[in-house]
């Protein structure tokens, strides 16, 4: 009786089941009801997708440098640190056998000008904090001013944190462990070198502590900076 009542009124063939959709027949059907259902979930697939993709691509394509080293300085980054790089290259060795010598700089400006926040500051006492504890980088050149700083903190803490070059020559300080390029020729004459600091000293990391098991790096940059020192380029 209650159903009758509900259904007062109400035209017969307005109950009959209606009939189910027909199935797309064509492939245009077929694709508009995929997408019409699917839309977002595909065009997430394919972002997923590229990005994986663009991922293992320069995975595969990636060339390591054959050597690293850390510049400290006031306030060069590494596009103006560009023709050290360019010097330096002159002096490698291809050590990973692709063709060409590779110098990968890591800069970190440590001063303070009406252009640097203290958070920049931070930042890049971080950056070379973070390289000193993963013991990565064996190479290192400090501007004048930062160097003496920087070796007065590690003998303070008691570390020796160079090694010795086992080389003289113009540059070369009394203790033998680091050099100095003021008054190279190579950089007074070279008008792009010349826009560096004129005091810049380098040197080679021990391979001890955090370090411990790079010697072989160590070597290779022992002799990268050997013949820079003499002169004594590879190509």
């Amino acid at each position: 009786m209650a159903r009758e009542m509900l259904l007062a009124g109400v035209d017969p063939e307005e109950l009959k089941k209606s009939e189910t959709a027909a199935a797309p027949r064509t492939f245009g059907e077929r694709w508009q009801n995929y997408w019409y259902h699917h839309k977002w979930s595909t065009i997430a697939g394919i972002f997923v997708l590229a990005v994986v993709l663009l991922f293992t691509a320069q995975m595969l394509s990636r060339n390591d440098p054959d050597y690293t080293i850390l510049v400290a300085t006031a306030d060069h980054d590494v596009y103006t640190l560009v023709p050290l790089e360019n010097m330096l290259e002159r002096y490698g060795d291809d050590l990973d056998g692709d063709g060409e010598v590779e110098v990968r700089l890591v800069a970190c400006h440590l001063g303070a000008s009406e252009y640097t926040t203290v958070q920049d500051q931070t930042m890049n006492f971080q950056i070379l904090q973070t390289h000193l504890v993963s013991g990565d980088v064996m190479l290192f050149a400090f501007e004048k001013e930062y160097f003496g700083w920087f070796m007065g903190e590690m003998s303070q803490s008691g570390q020796g944190f160079l090694t010795p070059l086992g080389v003289t020559g113009a540059g070369v300080s009394e203790d033998g462990l680091y050099w100095n390029w003021n008054k190279d020729p190579r950089v007074t004459d070279d008008p792009q070198l010349k826009t560096l600091p004129q005091e810049m000293c380098f040197g080679v990391r021990v391979a001890t502590g955090t370090a411990s098991g790079r010697e072989t790096e160590q070597q290779q940059c022992l002799a990268l900076l050997r013949r820079v020192i003499a002169n004594q380029p590879t190509h």
